[in-house]
């Protein structure tokens, strides 16, 4: 009973000294969009400057670097889809995007579309995105 005990206070202790956040960060979203393209978020992920990528269901991929959102979509970008279901990040500022129309690599200025034409992708459809060195999966 005694080891328990010490286990029981041990991992509260965890978990009040700095395991979790002490609160929600919430973040405005853009207001180029029209909210019911940007109401779906199907992924967030943070690259190595802070700056927050989100995969939107129906707007396409945004980047809030913490004051602003640069939106990329099918009308202003190479994106193939606005349907971004996961990103991941490369080597330097490469950013890779899955899409339900392929995979879109973004270095910073090119677009860089994978599909079923183009690549050994065995479908258009791509729910996630892994980049490992210089592989994407």
């Amino acid at each position: 009973m005694k080891n328990f005990s010490l286990n029981l206070v041990f991992l509260t202790s965890l978990v009040t000294n700095g395991f979790c956040q002490s609160g929600i960060t919430s973040y405005p979203l853009p207001v180029t969009t029209p909210v019911n393209l940007v109401y779906q978020r199907n992924c967030l992920k943070i690259d190595a400057s802070g700056n927050k990528w989100v995969g939107f269901q129906k707007a396409g991929l945004g980047k809030f670097d913490g004051t602003a959102w640069t939106m990329f979509d099918t009308l202003n970008s190479g994106i193939p889809s606005n349907q971004v279901s996961d990103v991941a990040f490369g080597a330097s500022t490469t950013i890779w995007a899955a899409t339900n129309k392929g995979v879109a690599k973004y270095d910073g200025s090119l677009w860089t579309k994978y599909n079923t034409a183009n690549s050994g992708l065995p479908n258009d459809t791509a729910t996630c995105v892994y980049v490992n060195n210089s592989d994407a999966w």
